[in-house]
């Protein structure tokens, strides 16, 4: 949806009717227009205030800023009654962030994104020095990049293709190409296997796994030790998805044969968006749902924290769904969440072990352990439905209100709040060496 075009057609579509119609637009009094900009101005303004991450975009909510643009443009078609907003636009300053604009779009995202691999924290006077660098990025490319190619002698489409166009695409596929087909060259950071992403990150290992809609295709998706018959299914999200070395730890210690389907955004069946509409068609989850109910033992992980607030329209909804398959006497494991990091003090830890650009204090290898309140999901989980069992990591990743985040000098981390393959797989062992085998 953010990527494609078929959920973005209708914004390209406004400004090509607009462009169509321009001509043929009425002229509007003074007074108008300056309403039709106050009006334009207010609907790019107000979602740029209310829309969080936890708000669907792009979708219907991209409309508005795409409407108010298009009033904008309106309001301004006639120089001598345009409205207040364009008036201000039009100061020069203004019109030259404008004409260096999509430079400074394309130059602000890699330098934000590398201040965050070396681990700092974008704020202060780095922030401000960041936005400066964006800013003279953006002069430069548009000065001797931009305008030059608009200057050139390219007549016609094809003369464009063979000139700018053909010679771009192939060039960045081939950098493409080596890039990915080198695995991102991990030998740059030997001593970082964890981030290894073609072997050890549980979203690619376990691809024909993991966000492929896929159910029963055991041959390729099975955890523990190999047998005629299935011991039970491991489902939910992401978090499921983590857990998969963590349970092949356990279930080969236990001599069981699991099956693993697991999918972003499905935490048993698809969860619901605050609308109370699907997140996802459901078809995937409740067939899979159906699929494990086959089994004697169903093990459920997510990332419950959420979900964790009674405020959630999916905090009872996953409370009634366990609770449906308690009655069909089946036997449940869940796997409670981790404690989550922040991207940059992962990147701190990755550049410490690797001796690379290293900007700031040795990071600790630890974070605070949360408190959770009692109202979270996973204690009211517990509550209700007691004789349930509860595979909580904290147990063995935390001491003393402190979490490790790395193991025997492996960081555990793939992300932020994900284990990669091989910390997934430490953590059981360590499991092991603690407590009793959960799924025993």
């Amino acid at each position: 949806a953010y990527f494609l075009l078929p959920a973005r057609a209708f914004e390209l579509m406004m400004g090509a009717t607009l462009a169509v119609a321009y001509s043929q637009l009425p002229k509007l009094s003074h007074n108008i227009n300056h309403l039709i900009s106050l009006i334009g101005f207010l609907l790019i303004m107000i979602p740029s205030l209310l829309i969080s991450k936890a708000s669907i975009f792009p979708g219907f909510n991209a409309l508005w800023p795409c409407l108010g643009a298009t009033l904008l443009i309106i309001s301004g078609k006639d120089s001598e009654r345009s409205g207040i907003i364009n008036k201000i636009l039009g100061y020069k300053h203004i019109v030259f962030v404008g004409l260096i604009s999509y430079s400074l779009y394309l130059w602000h995202w890699p330098i934000f994104s590398f201040i965050q691999y070396l681990g700092l924290e974008l704020s202060g006077a780095l922030r401000v020095s960041a936005l400066v660098a964006a800013f003279v990025s953006a002069y430069f490319s548009w000065k001797y990049i931009e305008q030059p190619i608009r200057k050139r002698n390219m007549p016609t489409l094809g003369s464009a293709m063979k000139k700018v166009m053909l010679p771009s695409f192939i060039s960045l596929t081939l950098i493409y190409g080596i890039v990915d087909g080198m695995n991102g060259f991990p030998d740059r950071f030997n001593s970082l296997p964890e981030f290894d992403k073609k072997n050890n990150f549980p979203s690619t290992v376990r691809k024909k796994c993991h966000d492929a809609d896929r159910i029963g295709n055991i041959e390729e998706c099975w955890l523990g030790v190999k047998k005629e018959k299935l011991d039970g299914m491991l489902i939910g999200d992401s978090f499921a998805n983590h857990s998969a070395s963590l349970i092949d730890v356990f279930a080969k210690d236990a001599n069981l044969f699991i099956h693993d389907s697991t999918s972003g955004g499905h935490p048993i069946l698809t969860r619901f968006l605050p609308d109370g509409t699907y997140d996802y068609p459901p078809q995937y989850a409740q067939s899979r749902l159906d699929y494990a109910l086959q089994f004697e033992h169903i093990i459920i992980a997510a990332n419950w924290d959420n979900y964790s607030s009674p405020n959630n329209i999916n905090y009872e909804y996953l409370l009634n769904t366990i609770k449906e398959i308690k009655s069909h006497n089946k036997r449940i494991s869940i796997i409670f969440s981790i404690p989550a990091t922040t991207k940059e003090h992962l990147h701190q830890l990755k550049l410490a072990k690797a001796d690379r650009f290293v900007f700031f204090e040795l990071p600790d290898t630890y974070i605070q352990q949360p408190k959770l309140p009692s109202s979270h999901i996973i204690n009211e989980m517990q509550r209700r439905f007691p004789d349930i069992q509860y595979i909580d990591l904290r147990d063995v990743l935390c001491q003393s209100d402190r979490c490790n985040l790395v193991l025997n000098e492996t960081i555990l981390y793939r992300n932020s709040n994900h284990f990669n393959t091989s910390g997934a797989a430490m953590i059981a062992h360590k499991y092991l060496e603690k407590f009793d085998n959960p799924l025993k």
